[in-house]
């Protein structure tokens, strides 16, 4: 028998994954995976009362899953399972735990000049376990990433364990832009496509209100009920506008509400337009067509594949990474190096996929020591 959905990590993300798909007519079988025994049977165990007393009953159970643990108990475990989709929600640090924990003055110089980038090891390393245990089990279900996955996705192709699709980031700022366009067209979002082109680090702009003032690259076309109002907007603004409307607590409904679409959307083969993070290892987002063979990019005529990446790699540079290799490796730019070093006291100028885990476990060692060292 095939489980539909298996949610692995119940954190801030994972647990509204759950949380939504529980109350999806089109999901029968849901399991939620977690280290965390107690606290995983307990979030399974409120989400199904929580659909009961809306009229849902899906099946919905808990299995405890340390990634960590061996490939091959790991790989058994998902192949008993045998989910359709599964929805990786896991990382080692959260994304807003550097701004959350230090001193806004500690982290500025890094903020100058990258954001997620330095802390890729931290996103990687647990799903870098995960893929191998699927690989492993030899079933083949479809993935839909959350770990940063505008570097995680293309670092795992690189050595053949790509997820198939992201979510998330410059996802969440086009339904804000939607909405806005929807507004002043006097339409309904749903009436508004949004082609994108973009990096992870372009949501941080648009969030920090276009903080630098320069933009990262990107490419932003606008259909409003099948017409071309591109031009009518000033598309800067548009996405500042967007970014403003982000906010606290409510950041992690809307990632979550990004990763269940794009599980539904392979899910029920609806073969939806929207931006999608890293599909098939690419770096950064692109507009695609998602639905059950995964997703089929959905450029328009105005732009090419290649100019696509070259966008994406500007906006990677600005994220705080140099390059990803063909052979697996991560390299950061010099000034980005240094800024972690002068902040963390780690030293990482580049690393393979496969070196993950010695290059994360020291990474958060030194950045639990720095969180200690201001928080006394």
């Amino acid at each position: 028998m095939k489980t539909d959905v298996m949610i692995i990590g119940l954190g801030g993300v994972g647990r509204r994954c759950l949380e939504f798909l529980v109350r999806e007519p089109s999901v029968s079988s849901i399991v939620g995976a977690d280290i965390r025994e107690e606290y995983g049977q307990g979030v399974v165990n409120i989400a199904s009362a929580g659909a009961v007393h809306m009229g849902y009953y899906p099946e919905a159970k808990f299995v405890r899953m340390d990634l960590l643990e061996d490939v091959d108990k790991n790989a058994e475990l998902v192949k008993k399972i045998n989910p359709r989709i599964i929805l990786n929600c896991t990382s080692m640090l959260t994304w807003w735990a550097p701004a959350a924990l230090l001193p806004s003055e500690i982290l500025k110089p890094l903020e100058d000049i990258a954001d997620l980038g330095p802390f890729v090891p931290l996103h990687l390393r647990l799903t870098y376990h995960l893929m191998q245990a699927v690989d492993k089990s030899g079933i083949k279900p479809l993935i839909v990433n959350g770990a940063y996955g505008d570097a995680v996705g293309p670092a795992l192709e690189r050595i053949g364990l790509t997820p198939t699709v992201g979510m998330g980031n410059v996802d969440s700022e086009v339904a804000y832009i939607r909405m806005i366009v929807a507004e002043r067209e006097n339409l309904k979002p749903r009436d508004i496509r949004v082609y994108y082109v973009g990096h992870h680090f372009n949501s941080v702009w648009m969030e920090r209100g276009g903080e630098p003032v320069d933009p990262p690259p990107f490419y932003l076309k606008i259909v409003a009920d099948y017409r071309d109002v591109t031009r009518q907007y000033e598309l800067a603004k548009l996405q500042k506008d967007a970014g403003r409307m982000w906010g606290g607590d409510y950041g992690d409904s809307l990632t979550a509400s990004s990763q269940c679409k794009h599980a539904l959307a392979m899910l029920n083969d609806e073969r939806i337009l929207t931006v999608a993070v890293s599909p098939n290892g690419l770096v950064g987002a692109y507009p695609v067509w998602l639905g059950a063979g995964g997703p089929k990019l959905a450029l328009p005529d105005d732009i090419s594949l290649n100019k696509a990446i070259d966008i994406n790699l500007g906006g990677q540079l600005r994220d705080g990474i140099e390059e990803i290799r063909k052979d697996g490796t991560i390299v950061f730019p010099d000034n980005v190096v240094k800024v972690v070093k002068d902040i963390f006291g780690f030293e990482c100028k580049s690393f393979h996929v496969t070196e993950v885990d010695e290059v994360a476990i020291e990474q958060k060692r030194k950045f639990d020591e720095t969180v200690k060292k201001f928080r006394k």
